[in-house]
């Protein structure tokens, strides 16, 4: 679907990369869980309490993304750049719908969501070298 890939391992032979596209899959997951199924098993909780657990690096979820992603290739630098790489992809998406809300007028939730992405989006050394 996107020209943008990382090849995260080969299987029998075949590149298995890592495209763009599964960001989407990835926001259709997290969404659907944070509404549907974690509201009814963790009861409690507002909406966005559950968002934390997305797979975007650093979120929660994006730290066991690394650490899945490092039990699975052995290599601890490879599995953050990779869930790095996600939550840059998942920053941008932020960003994209905070300049959306605010071009429909809800001005506070624009802030909110751009600030959000800013942070996901800090630059990858950082992340490498200080997680």
């Amino acid at each position: 679907m996107f020209s943008h890939r990382i090849t995260l391992f080969k299987w029998l032979g075949f590149p298995v990369p890592l495209d763009a596209s599964w960001l989407i899959i990835a926001v259709l997951i997290t969404w659907s869980l944070a509404v549907g199924l974690f509201p009814t098993q963790y009861a409690g909780l507002s909406g966005p309490d559950y968002w934390w657990m997305a797979a975007a690096f650093p979120l929660d979820g994006g730290r066991i993304l690394r650490a899945a992603l490092w039990r699975w290739n052995g290599s601890f630098t490879r599995a953050t750049r990779t869930a790095s790489a996600i939550g840059s992809w998942f920053a941008m998406a932020l960003i994209v719908l905070a300049v959306w809300q605010l071009l429909i007028g809800n001005f506070i939730q624009a802030i909110w969501w751009f600030l959000i992405g800013l942070f996901l989006n800090e630059p990858r050394s950082l992340r490498i070298n200080g997680s």
